[in-house]
């Protein structure tokens, strides 16, 4: 009781907060850090389980936490870069030189080089076609199960997760769903998930799916015609020696799988978006025709954005090794520094009617990265960028193109591996819009 009073700790100069033994409310309520922010302000401590890759409740004992805004944050970020290491996420252990956002300053630099190069705008705009048709084939697939299963509804959220998959083995590898080893490149992606902890299956596992990029870049290297342009085939001209260097492939073995993990959570956002605001959705096929000229961003682009910023983008944490001061508070070494993206996206003296699904908030003005920051905040930002925003302008403008959806049942927000999701009740109607009345409109 006494560690869970505000303000304990004063005399040492902690912020206000509570760190109570029992911290549970974190991962009950999707509001409970805008709820502290109320009571607490944009400082504050509090306790949360574990001290992985964000608030994991089933790794570690209690971390006490020093929260922020987002302002805040990435001027910590920058001015105390020597003092702060992301935390350790659980598929460092299988890569000897680390994951790459862990590495020593020297390793990242050259280990980012390498795939910052490869990640060409080029490679993801080339795979547009691919990603249309995709999209557009397994939404269609989706509406035709949802007639099957007549006024039950689907489950969206793991066919969107297969779905995505797709996507992200063709961008990156230039493997595509009809190939032979798509299945079993699917297969070893669940073996080596996060959760797994038995080191030996994931090892194994990640020998064998490093063999079969391996192989993929001595046939690009071999072919005496241009292969289908992937991330793997930009690394196998440039940087040949990657697939020999154990941290560099298991490196690119993980950031796809987690980007996918992560972008499927931004299409299961969209997908629900976009259900529950009609209004929008209806919107959409005139502005994909139009083809704005007027330098503004499509709608769906926006649509991605305004996402990203109310679901998607929820924190940033990072380590504390020295102390470090935050105003008139010092955080203690050992502490983790928990930068708030989400409350920080909904905080009202930014963004009117912050709560509001409004993508044309983007039209009315730009935001700066202190006050918008969906990819990073710092020299250890987010590769992404142009991959996710075309991938998800895709998604949405087939969704409004071919779909219609309407909610069978819901439930509250559940958190779940590391992230708030919509509820595992939900259920939605899915059909197959008129083609011709899209036309019209």
């Amino acid at each position: 009781m006494w560690r869970g009073l505000p303000g304990y700790g004063r005399s040492r100069r902690l912020p206000p907060g509570s760190l109570s033994l029992l911290p549970f409310d974190y991962l009950m309520d999707p509001f409970f850090f805008s709820k502290q922010i109320e009571r607490h302000g944009w400082v504050f401590k509090m306790n949360q389980f574990g001290f992985g890759a964000g608030p994991n409740p089933f790794r570690g004992f209690l971390q006490p936490v020093c929260c922020v805004d987002m302002k805040r944050g990435i001027k910590i970020l920058s001015d105390h870069d020597e003092r702060l290491i992301p935390p350790v996420i659980p598929s460092s252990r299988f890569i000897p030189k680390k994951y790459l956002r862990e590495m020593k300053r020297e390793d990242h630099s050259h280990y980012r080089q390498i795939f910052s190069s490869a990640f060409k705008r080029e490679v993801i705009d080339e795979s547009a076609e691919f990603m249309t048709r995709h999209f557009r084939t397994s939404l269609l697939q989706l509406a035709d199960q949802s007639s099957s299963n007549g006024s039950r509804g689907v489950a969206p959220e793991n066919f969107l997760l297969a779905t995505t998959f797709g996507v992200f083995v063709r961008c990156f590898f230039g493997i595509f769903p009809d190939d032979e080893r798509f299945g079993l490149l699917e297969k070893l992606s669940a073996v080596i998930d996060l959760t797994n902890r038995d080191d030996r299956e994931v090892s194994v596992a990640l020998d064998e799916f490093a063999g079969i990029l391996r192989q993929e870049a001595h046939r690009v290297g071999a072919s005496n015609h241009n292969p289908t342009s992937s991330f793997l085939s930009e690394i196998a001209r440039a940087e040949p020696a990657a697939f020999d260097d154990l941290t560099a492939i298991r490196n690119f073995i993980y950031i796809m799988t987690a980007s996918w993990i992560d972008t499927s959570g931004l299409i299961t956002w969209l997908f629900k978006e976009l259900s529950e605001h009609p209004d929008w959705t209806t919107r959409l096929p005139g502005d994909i025709q139009l083809k704005a000229t007027d330098g503004a961003e499509p709608l769906s682009v926006r649509c991605v954005r305004e996402t990203l910023r109310l679901r998607q983008s929820e924190y940033l944490y990072r380590r504390v090794l020295a102390d470090l001061p935050v105003e008139d508070f010092v955080i203690p070494k050992g502490w983790l520094l928990r930068v708030c993206i989400r409350e920080s996206h909904r905080d009202p003296r930014v963004f009117d009617t912050p709560n509001e699904f409004n993508p044309d908030r983007f039209l009315a003005r730009s935001y700066p990265r202190a006050e918008y920051s969906t990819f990073g905040a710092s020299r250890i930002s987010c590769l992404g960028e142009h991959l996710t925003l075309t991938l998800g302008q895709i998604f949405v403008e087939q969704f409004a193109l071919n779909i219609e959806t309407s909610t069978r049942e819901d439930g509250p927000l559940e958190y779940r591996k590391w992230h708030w999701k919509p509820s595992s009740k939900w259920r939605v109607h899915v059909s197959r819009r008129d083609r011709q009345q899209v036309a019209m409109k």
